[in-house]
């Protein structure tokens, strides 16, 4: 099976990619959207886009605005309610190609997000919590550490703490991974391939 898989184009990258993502998450090094220096996503920056509106989060146009808004946010460099810092961040970074911060945004949260629940995984149904509560009360019950610790952890660490709580809690747990996704369509290109023969 290991040698189906590694014949399948792009399979192999994307698992590597998956599992640096998941190694770095454990680093407290800045992470590079388009140059510039960033801190991973925690819940606390989440709500904080959120609450902005940001069309990343929410959805919506992406416009420049909204892109230095989000890189704000995420930098190394955010001090909340701090309008001086934000304008000369905003000045520093308004040469910055926006179609590489786009991409380099998108990337960022496709990396935090990654083993994130899909709404397969959860209940359905109206919240009855918000999603922060619940990670806090689930991290806290679990390793009882202190809302405002669990609020600054990168959520690509919390995901993959929450993975494991799942697996202890039913090892037949099934997770998928983005690279899934490659081996689903080469089975259809496969099977579409020995239609058409």
């Amino acid at each position: 099976m290991d040698a189906l898989l590694a014949s399948i184009p792009g399979y192999r990258e994307a698992v590597e990619r998956e599992n640096a993502a998941r190694e770095t998450a454990f680093l407290d090094v800045p992470v590079d959207i388009a140059g510039v220096d960033c801190v991973q996503l925690t819940p606390a920056r989440l709500i904080l886009l959120h609450g902005i509106e940001s069309p990343f989060i929410c959805g919506g146009m992406v416009s420049p605005a909204a892109v230095a808004a989000f890189l704000w946010i995420v930098s190394v460099d955010f001090k909340p309610g701090d309008t001086a810092a934000r304008d000369a961040f905003v000045k520093r970074i308004r040469k910055t190609d926006a179609k590489a911060a786009i991409d380099g945004i998108r990337k960022y949260l496709d990396d935090a997000l990654m083993d994130a629940p899909t709404n397969e995984d959860g209940a359905h149904g109206a919240p009855v919590v918000s999603f922060t509560a619940s990670v806090v009360h689930a991290l806290a019950k679990l390793y009882h550490w202190s809302e405002r610790d669990i609020l600054n952890i990168p959520l690509a660490r919390i995901w993959q703490y929450l993975r494991l709580a799942r697996r202890d809690a039913d090892p037949k747990a099934i997770f998928v991974n983005p690279s899934g996704r490659i081996i689903g369509d080469w089975l259809a290109e496969q099977n579409q391939s020995r239609e058409r023969n």
